[in-house]
């Protein structure tokens, strides 16, 4: 018994449990009788792995990326593409500027 005073037999666990097995024995006892059930879940195991073999396939395949504006060529060699030079207000051509750290000073 519980605090409220029912047995552990009529509990919600308890009947979502006893539900629970009622549809895995109908389950489990219509594949036994039924061979289309098999049928069908071969078929759509098939279905699933040949989905899979041409979306691994499709990603595969690489297209060359390209750059619509032009914003992606890093003319100065800075290691800073066009696009992050304009938002940060450093110039593209200038090698020694780069966003975020001024002037760049090299050693020796």
């Amino acid at each position: 018994m519980d605090e409220k005073g029912r047995a552990l037999s009529e509990t919600v666990w308890t009947r979502l449990d006893r539900k629970a097995g009622a549809i895995t024995e109908f389950t489990v006892r219509q594949l036994r009788h039924r061979i289309s059930t098999w049928v069908v879940l071969s078929v759509g195991v098939l279905v699933m792995a040949l989905l899979l073999a041409f979306y691994v396939d499709a990603i595969r395949e690489t297209d060359e990326p390209y750059d619509d504006d032009g914003d992606s060529v890093d003319w100065d060699k800075d290691g800073y593409p066009r696009g992050q030079e304009d938002k940060f207000g450093t110039s593209d051509w200038d090698g020694t500027e780069y966003p975020g750290s001024g002037y760049y000073e090299a050693d020796g």
